[in-house]
C-alpha cells in the first residue's frame, strides 16, 4: 500500500523492500550506506535517485519476473550493485558516474556518464536502450550478454574485456569502439 509524501529518503543501512514506487515519498531517494532497495513487484518511480555512498555497496534487487522502472534523474558516483532476476531500467542516468557491478538479472538505460568500470556477473545482461554511447570499460564473466532490441542503436566506445564470449541479442544494431 502507501502514498508516503515524505520528501526525503535516506538509506543509511539495512534493506528496505517495496511493492509500490509511491512508498517511496514524493523527494530524493538517498543511498548513504551499505544498504539494499528490494523491489517484489513491477513499478516506476520519477523522483531522483542519488548514490551517494562511496564505496559501500548501493544494492538494487529487482525481484524475477518484474521491472523496476526509474525514469527520474540517476546521480552520484558510489556504488550501484543490481541483483535479483528482474530488469532494473534508468531512463535518465548520464549524471550517474559511480561503478556498477551486475549481479543478476538485467540491466537497462538510455545513458551512463563517468569512465568507471560495469561489471557483467554470469548470466547477466546489459540493455543499452535507444541512443544509448558510453565509453565505460566492460569486464564480462562467463554468458554475459548485451541486449539491443527492435530498431534501437547503441555505442559502446569503451573496452570490453574477460575472458568470455562476448553474446549480442536482439535485433537493434550495437557500435562497439575501445
Amino acid at each position: 500500500g502507501g502514498n508516503n509524501t515524505f520528501n526525503l529518503l535516506g538509506l543509511n543501512a539495512g534493506t528496505l523492500s517495496i511493492s509500490n514506487g509511491d512508498q517511496l515519498g514524493n523527494g530524493e531517494l538517498v543511498f548513504t550506506g551499505e544498504t539494499t532497495l528490494v523491489t517484489t513487484q513491477t513499478l516506476e518511480r520519477g523522483n531522483t535517485l542519488r548514490m551517494n555512498n562511496g564505496t559501500a555497496a548501493g544494492t538494487i534487487e529487482v525481484a524475477n519476473g518484474t521491472t523496476f522502472t526509474h525514469s527520474g534523474l540517476l546521480l552520484g558516483s558510489g556504488n550501484l550493485v543490481k541483483t535479483g532476476g528482474g530488469i532494473a531500467s534508468f531512463t535518465n542516468s548520464s549524471g550517474f558516474t559511480g561503478p556498477i557491478d551486475l549481479q543478476a538479472g538485467t540491466l537497462a538505460s538510455t545513458g551512463l556518464g563517468g569512465t568507471d568500470t560495469i561489471t557483467m556477473q554470469e548470466g547477466t545482461t546489459f540493455q543499452p536502450l535507444d541512443g544509448f554511447s558510453s565509453s565505460r570499460p566492460i569486464t564480462l564473466a562467463v554468458n554475459a550478454s548485451i541486449l539491443v532490441d527492435g530498431s534501437a542503436s547503441a555505442t559502446l566506445a569503451g573496452p570490453i574485456s574477460g575472458s568470455s564470449i562476448l553474446g549480442k541479442n536482439g535485433t537493434g544494431t550495437l557500435i562497439l569502439g575501445g
